[in-house]
């Protein structure tokens, strides 16, 4: 199943809604090398991570820096200058915080029965250890996870895996220049095998812990979204349920906003599926620990007309395959909901040749959904984005598609066929985009009363490929997405 990726968007508003677009130089990939992520970014550099993999040795990283006109300025490659020989040395993520590059790793002493987390500091040229927990044979190992913004790191480790044992995390709360501010060791009261963790993240000194929990098992008996709030000034906890009534909540998330409120939404549907008929939201004042009342709404008739035939929408037939991405935070109170209809099939076929029977894997991004609410949960429209995209064996690397919100217009941005572009209705003989060295970039444009538009966006480089997983957002409202084709890379960026 696809991840949640949701933020919150804080801005200040522009003064025009013209968009400048602009587009760097491209690079030479090298052979077997490949363009990761975004890694960061702030309102004058850009970090792009990159990876190559040697046939014969381990994998290699290194990061191209660009100034905000998109001028590669620099490259940092990423030697790490430690080793241990008792321990296997596995990197799991490379970030920047205030320009600064940072390597977090495992060190698994297999010996010892013992994993070690750590991050590197390019800046200080040392290693800082964040935890160490052990494990036993018949166990699973440890977990760590690491949550990082401009203030700082949050370094979360769970035991071995019990499942009769209550769920634990030993949290650790450092400062930007990994200094330990505090630590603490949070038991909940549901075990680990009626626990499931969808998401944690840290505002100041509060730790926010979103699961689902089950505890009968049962196939008719709803699960339960729980949310956690750890204060660390007080040492209190605080916790609220998040289950509704008579329905299937099949995915949550929230976000801390400005005003002191903590926005919880998400998708629900009527029986237990991974349908959704509708969306639920609540806020939460930081300040008393109140909770606003649930605001339940489904989707209308016309709204589900557009995806399903009348004759499902009369029988309650419910929107199938769709994935919540994103959970966008306006700045007058309420929020947007921004879906997308993704799945997979797989295809076999007889090579009579060899004999052997071959598989390949078909990647479907199709439709997005994106509904509005006001600060009381009372759906202000919702708008149906069309959309059809499918690639084979390459887990839809040029698919999908980057957003942004400023304004008070949400900008959706995507790889499409040409000839979609100059259709009067997209809802007749859209055509899939599934070949990328033809395709356009199109933006799909959504204003604040739910009016939505096309165009397509072109450059004086408009000769490479949009890679959307991959875009990053800056905090002057500028998205900036790398751009690929055969071993040629480059970013474009959209300011307003």
């Amino acid at each position: 199943m696809r991840k949640i990726f949701t933020y919150i968007l804080l801005f200040t508003c522009a003064t025009s809604l013209a968009q400048t677009v602009t587009t760097s130089n491209v690079s030479r990939l090298v052979n077997r090398e490949e363009v990761k992520n975004i890694i960061g970014s702030n309102d004058s550099l850009i970090y792009v991570l990159k990876r190559h993999n040697p046939t014969f040795s381990a994998s290699k990283f290194e990061i191209d820096v660009y100034n905000k006109q998109l001028n590669k300025v620099s490259n940092i490659p990423i030697e790490l200058p430690f080793s241990d020989n008792n321990a296997n040395i596995n990197i799991k993520e490379i970030f920047v915080q205030n320009n600064t590059p940072y390597v977090y790793y495992e060190a698994d002493d297999r010996a010892a029965r013992k994993i070690t987390a750590l991050v590197y500091n390019y800046a200080k040229s040392a290693s800082t250890i964040l935890g160490s927990l052990s494990y036993d044979k018949t166990n699973r190992p440890p977990s760590f996870k690491v949550n990082s913004d401009s203030t700082g790191i949050l370094f979360v480790g769970q035991p071995p895996y019990e499942k009769t044992s209550n769920e634990i995390y030993e949290i650790s709360r450092y400062s930007e220049d990994l200094t330990l501010l505090w630590k603490e060791k949070l038991e909940l009261p549901y075990t680990a095998q009626n626990f499931v963790l969808e998401k944690i993240k840290f505002y100041n000194d509060n730790v926010f812990i979103l699961g689902n929990t089950n505890f009968e098992k049962s196939f008719n008996n709803p699960e339960k979204f729980i949310l956690i709030r750890y204060d660390n000034t007080t040492k209190t906890i605080k916790e609220f349920e998040l289950s509704l009534t008579g329905k299937w909540i099949n995915s949550a998330t929230f976000e801390v906003a400005p005003n002191n409120k903590l926005y919880v939404g998400g998708f629900y549907s009527n029986d237990k599926s991974f349908s959704i008929a509708g969306t639920f939201f609540l806020s939460i004042d930081l300040t008393t620990n109140q909770i606003s009342e649930k605001s339940i709404k489904p989707f209308g008739e016309q709204f589900l007309s557009e995806f399903l035939p009348p004759r499902k929408v009369k029988k309650g037939g419910e929107l199938s395959s769709f994935y919540f991405d994103h959970f966008i935070v306006k700045p007058n109170g309420g929020a947007i909901f921004v879906a997308e209809q993704y799945f997979k099939s797989i295809s076999t076929y007889n090579d009579i040749a060899s004999g052997f029977v071959n598989y390949s894997t078909i990647y479907y991004y199709n439709d997005i959904i994106v509904v509005s609410v006001d600060e009381e949960g009372q759906i202000e429209w919702n708008k149906k984005v069309a959309k059809k995209q499918y690639s084979v064996n390459d887990y839809g690397y040029f698919l999908s598609y980057a957003l942004t919100y400023f304004n008070d217009n949400l900008y959706i941005y995507f790889n499409d066929h040409p000839r979609n572009i100059n259709l009067p209705n997209r809802e007749q003989n859209l055509r899939y985009m599934n070949y990328p060295q033809r395709a356009i970039v199109v933006q799909a444009k959504i204003n604040a009363n739910g009016d939505l538009s096309y165009s397509e966006v072109k450059t004086e480089k408009n000769n490479l490929i949009l890679r959307p997983k991959l875009s990053c957002r800056t905090n002057d409202n500028r998205l900036i997405m790398p751009t690929e084709k055969s071993k040629l890379y480059g970013l474009i960026q959209i300011a307003p």
